[in-house]
Order: C-alpha cells, then structure tokens, then sequence
C-alpha cells in the first residue's frame, strides 16, 4: 500500500507512530478492564457497577445544570454544559 501510494519513509513512520498509539490507548483499556473485571468478579457485578457509576454521573450532570440555570439562566447554562461535553 505504502509503495503504491508513492509514499515517503517519514509519511510511513508517522502512519506507523498514529496507529502505535492508537493500539497502545487501546490496550491500556483493555488492561483497565481486565482489572475491573477480576475486582468485581463477575460480568454482571461489572455490568451493574457501571450501570450505577452512570446514573450517578447522569444524577451529578443534572444537579450542576440545574444550579447553572438558577445562576446563569438556562441558554449559559446550557452552553456551558455543552463546552464541558455534558450535554
């Protein structure tokens, strides 16, 4: 591929250097994973602790926003949501 797209050995490292960083975050989850899973035990303990991990942070977002709309209004409030990926 690389030969036929007539590229250089510095485009080929770089496309080499993005994909080693992306298989290395990529593993790093996994690994991540592997540990939560053997701390709960099970699937279904892992399952239900994230479902709860979830729904407090769903829980929290909502608090925050209503106490941006009862100090900035809704449409700041709700810009400020936005820029902090919460909305």
């Amino acid at each position: 591929m690389f030969i036929q797209k007539r590229q250089t050995n510095r485009q080929v490292n770089e496309y080499l250097d993005c994909h080693r960083l992306i298989v290395y975050s990529y593993r790093r989850q996994i690994e991540q994973l592997l540990e939560d899973l053997k701390t709960c035990g099970s699937i279904e303990t892992y399952e239900d602790v994230m479902k709860w991990s979830w729904q407090f942070a769903a829980q929290q977002a909502k608090s925050v926003q209503t106490e941006l709309e009862q100090k900035y209004g809704y449409e700041k409030a709700d810009a400020i949501m936005a820029e902090a990926g919460l909305a």
